[in-house]
């Protein structure tokens, strides 16, 4: 399956999350959303406790980021207030804001704790088919190739390779998908380009 997309834990609010088991299960950075999870509903600043979590977080070793679709001045200026960096009009949840979020941070996709509504891992032909159909506009950008002998595909825009999907195939069927997004891990695979 994809190991890549599976949450391991889930909290109803982000207070509820420990900055110190995350740093310990090594993640050093969380990418947050604003509204409605560090910003309540129909409010201009983060609740005490949540503004709280954020200071929890750096005292734990965990940068945060703030990756939001708003782009007006308030997103930008509760960011600052927290003391924490913002990636406004992030466009979610096309990946190129997670990505500048990271680079912001100074971490790769591992060591980051990802936001809700992005899966870690799917089961099930309907689910991979699903966020499949999500992600089908990079097509595009997509070739066949062997990924260290496997087939797979590479997602390359101007000669330069983002992400890699290797695939695992028994009985003619695809039976695994593992996603290689972070670029030490996409620089250590060996692609041969397949003919069209």
């Amino acid at each position: 399956m994809i190991d890549f997309f599976r949450p391991t834990k889930f909290a109803t609010r982000i207070n509820q999350i420990d900055p110190v088991e995350l740093r310990a299960r090594g993640i050093r950075g969380a990418i947050v959303d604003l509204d409605n999870t560090l910003v309540g509903f129909r409010s201009l600043a983060p609740l005490d406790e949540d503004a709280a979590w954020v200071r929890r977080a750096k005292e734990a070793d965990v940068r945060v980021a703030v990756l939001t679709n708003n782009g007006t001045p308030w997103a930008s200026q509760v960011a600052k207030d927290l003391g924490v960096p913002c990636i406004p009009r992030a466009r979610k949840p096309l990946p190129r804001g997670f990505r500048r979020a990271m680079n912001v941070l100074e971490l790769r996709a591992d060591e980051a704790a990802a936001p809700p509504g992005v899966p870690r891992q799917l089961a099930g032909a309907a689910a991979v088919s699903r966020q499949a159909r999500t992600y089908s506009s990079r097509a595009p950008f997509g070739r066949l190739v062997l990924i260290d002998g496997a087939a797979g595909l590479a997602l390359a825009r101007r000669g330069r390779l983002w992400m890699a999907l290797r695939l695992t195939v028994a009985d003619g069927k695809i039976t695994g998908i593992d996603v290689v997004a972070d670029p030490d891990r996409l620089s250590r695979l060996t692609l041969a380009l397949l003919a069209d």
